[in-house]
């Protein structure tokens, strides 16, 4: 038997010019983790804050990202999400970039990512966008045995008292 190795093939994605692999290291890095925060993607890459932070800078200038800052219990974080401009070049290097869900904010997004996260650090399975009656659904379902708990996540542009009442409607305790 002969021995088989994998040779790495070039890399043809089309950079535009003058963009260093630092850049699209952070622009690979927000399309395969939309939400994550500035301080997380810098310390997956293994990048000091100053590299991260003029990194971020030079693609906020060429128009590829922007940043939104969201507001947390002791302060705010930052996400970067892609322009148009960035979102078309991500896409003719052969990515797939989500859509935010319809009427979905990246605020709302975020808080539903980190509810989940939380929720399984806690021993519970989760399911997102699950189906309800009548075209609607809830933001997750949590479960754990044979607790069930719908969670809603709020921003403050919807109406919380009708999504109460559709999970009640829907035969959960917990909500």
């Amino acid at each position: 038997n002969e021995a088989v190795r994998a040779i790495p093939l070039p890399d043809r994605k089309k950079e535009p010019e003058g963009m260093s692999p630092r850049e699209r290291e952070l622009l690979e890095d927000i399309a395969m983790n939309p939400l994550s925060v500035v301080t997380e993607r810098y310390k997956r890459l293994e990048w000091s804050a100053h590299t991260g932070e003029k990194t971020k800078r030079k693609l906020l200038e060429k128009g590829l990202i922007e940043k939104e800052r969201i507001g947390v219990p002791h302060g705010s974080v930052t996400l970067l999400k892609f322009t148009d401009n960035g979102h078309n070049l991500l896409v003719s290097w052969g990515y797939k970039i989500k859509t935010l869900p319809k009427n979905a904010s990246l605020e709302h997004e975020y808080y539903k990512e980190i509810t989940a996260r939380r929720y399984r650090e806690m021993g519970y399975e989760i399911r997102k966008e699950v189906k309800l009656a009548r075209g609607r659904a809830v933001d997750l379902v949590a479960t754990r045995g044979d607790e069930r708990v719908a969670i809603e996540i709020e921003t403050g542009k919807s109406d919380v008292e009708a999504n109460v009442k559709k999970c009640r409607k829907a035969g959960f305790e917990h909500i």
